[in-house]
């Protein structure tokens, strides 16, 4: 099964303002085949993981920055970058 997955890989570059030789990440999309059985065990052993921690900070970071207006005077500013 043909599927498209975005690929880094490190290239080497001339950088224009110091004239040196430095390596860049650079994100390419790629076709690569794959049973589904391996794109499925992808996903559940790293992908899955990673966005259940994602959604668990982003739930975290709502509750904590909600009870802190609310518990706020009038003396008291929240910023959030």
């Amino acid at each position: 099964m043909a599927v498209k997955q975005w690929k880094h890989s490190k290239e080497l570059i001339k950088d224009i303002k110091t004239k040196q030789d430095r390596y860049v990440t650079k994100y390419k999309k790629e076709i690569c085949n794959s049973k589904p059985r391996d794109l499925v065990m992808q996903l559940e052993e790293s992908d899955l993981p990673k966005l259940f921690q994602h959604e668990q900070n982003i739930d975290h970071q709502f509750k904590t920055i909600k009870s802190l207006k609310e518990s706020l005077t009038e003396k008291d500013a929240v910023i959030h970058n």
